[in-house]
């Protein structure tokens, strides 16, 4: 912290009058104490460069409650955080849920095997037409690039079940038959 001392920025026959010596000098001091505060605004940001009271104030601000040790509050503001990537799952529906309402959407992850990509299929309502170029957009941005990408519209599959029963679909529910790709596949 740099040394600030006002009454050199005055001339010196006005920093001999006591009153002006004294306001002076509180203000040196509110600028240090301003100064100090200032300081510590961007490590008090972040739970691993803020001190124990401001990671207490950080997990309250995040709905938590502080762990009895610090560490441990740091701990669980860092796993809050981290799940509230984009790039997380559990992101990505919540960024979708906002765009597109609760039932606007559907998510699947599929695990790759060895060599191959995991996969995210996305399928978008169809009232949501319009906006599947946006979302197809937002989600390239956030996906990792190993990992294959795929979105399409969520919509009725009658022509696919051609040839079923209703007996046979009725073992599944109706957004099973409407979104579930492996439903009329031939065995």
């Amino acid at each position: 912290m740099r040394e600030l001392d006002l009454k050199r920025c005055l001339p010196e026959m006005l920093t001999e009058l006591h009153d002006v010596d004294a306001i002076l000098d509180a203000l040196t001091e509110g600028i240090d104490f301003l100064e100090a505060r200032l300081d510590r605004i961007v490590p008090a940001q972040f739970a691993d460069t803020a001190t124990d009271e401001e990671t207490a104030q950080i997990a309250s601000s995040l709905g938590l409650s502080p762990e009895v040790r610090a560490e441990d509050t740091r701990f669980l503001i860092r796993s809050v955080l981290l799940d509230r990537r984009p790039y997380t799952i559990a992101g990505i529906g919540r960024y979708l849920a906002a765009l597109l309402g609760e039932d606007g959407f559907l998510i699947e992850r599929t695990f790759g095997g060895a060599g191959e990509n995991d996969r995210i299929n996305v399928r978008v309502a169809l009232g949501m037409r319009s906006q599947t170029q946006r979302v197809t957009q937002y989600l390239e941005n956030v996906v990792p690039l190993n990992m294959t990408l795929t979105v399409e519209l969520l919509y009725n599959r009658y022509g696919e079940l051609r040839g079923r029963t209703w007996r046979e679909l009725a073992a599944y529910t109706c957004g099973e038959v409407r979104s579930d790709r492996t439903i009329g596949e031939t065995e």
